[in-house]
Order: C-alpha cells, then structure tokens, then sequence
C-alpha cells in the first residue's frame, strides 16, 4: 500500500515539475530543467524594440513605426500632412524577481525613466497554454518630467511568450480593430537577452 501511495505521489509532482518545464511558447526550446518563473527571473538586456501602429479614419491614413536594434533607435511617423523622422540613443533594461516584481530603467537620449510595478504569467484560457502570456502592471514611474504613482491592479496588455529560454525571451503583443468610420493595427515585438 506504501509503495502504491508513493508512486501515485511521485507520478503527481513529476507531472506538475515537468508541465512547468514543457514548451510553451512556439519558439521555446522543447524541454528545459528550470522553470519559466527561473527562467524569466533576473537581469535582462532589450536588444530590439519594434511596433507598427496603423490607424485609418475617413480615408487619411496614420502610420507610427518604431525600431530600436542595440542601443539605437528610428522613429516615423507618417499622417495626411507628411512625415517626420526621428532617432537617437537608447538602451532599455530590466529586472525581473521571484516575488513577482520588476524594476525597468530606460535611457532615451540622456534622459533616464525608471518603472517598478508587478510581473506574472496568464492562465490558460482558451486556445492560449497556461503561463503562455506575461503581463506587467507598473506603480511608479520616474523621469526627468516628474513621479507618477498607481494604485489598484489593473493591467491592460498580455504579451505572447514567443521564445524563453535561459539567455534569451522574446515577447509579441498584436491586434487589429475596425468600427464604421476607422480601422487599424499594432504589432510590437520586445527582444530580452540575459546580462
């Protein structure tokens, strides 16, 4: 009875340490010995930052694009009227901790703006796996234009997990909408490497 019991209770943790470690994301690698809390937890370095936004009203259509590879960036933005073209020096870094809070400090041309708020993965629902998405609230948000400080626990964006692995984590948020008179798009894709 003692052996029955301990390898039913063997079989249950096996399965709740390996689900943890399967593939979640389409670019994970298949299997991995750390967590995906292990392996988000730490200290990160944003290698690429890419959005498009695309918004159409009346016909006149609005384009914002946005790329920082490294440590610069290139911003354009087109509207009816024509398009203005932007760039400059930027680096992005975070920390991720266990206890499900983070600390993010970007450096925009000079400027610092550091973020800190709370960090954890969605459940699945739907299509989606469990711990497939990741979401962020910030609380406090300091840069050379003041403090702003949050309350509450609301968090508005859920980003794909495309890839996690031990050095490198790949996040994707995307969607489209359309109404009567307006249609548009975004796409954004953050690029994590591990320091």
């Amino acid at each position: 009875m003692k052996t029955k019991i301990s390898i039913l209770l063997f079989a249950i943790i096996s399965t709740i340490v390996f689900d943890s470690c399967l593939k979640k994301g389409e670019d994970d690698s298949s299997i991995s010995l750390r967590s995906r809390k292990a392996r988000v937890t730490g200290d990160w370095k944003v290698t690429s930052y890419t959005y498009t936004d695309s918004y159409t009203s009346l016909g006149d259509i609005y384009t914002s694009d946005f790329d920082m590879n490294g440590s610069t960036y290139i911003s354009t933005y087109t509207d009816p009227i024509g398009t203005t073209i932007d760039n400059g020096a930027m680096t992005w870094e975070w920390n991720f901790k266990k206890d499900g809070t983070y600390k993010s400090t970007s450096t925009d041309d000079g400027d610092v703006s550091t973020e800190d708020g709370t960090w954890n993965f969605t459940t699945g629902i739907g299509d989606l796996k469990n711990k497939s998405q990741i979401t962020y609230w910030g609380k406090n948000y300091t840069s050379s234009g003041g403090t702003s400080s949050y309350t509450g626990h609301y968090v508005d964006i859920a980003y794909d997990l495309i890839e996690l692995r031990e050095k490198k984590m790949v996040w994707n948020y995307e969607y489209t909408y359309s109404d009567s008179s307006s249609s548009g798009s975004y796409k954004e894709e953050i690029v994590f490497e591990k320091k």
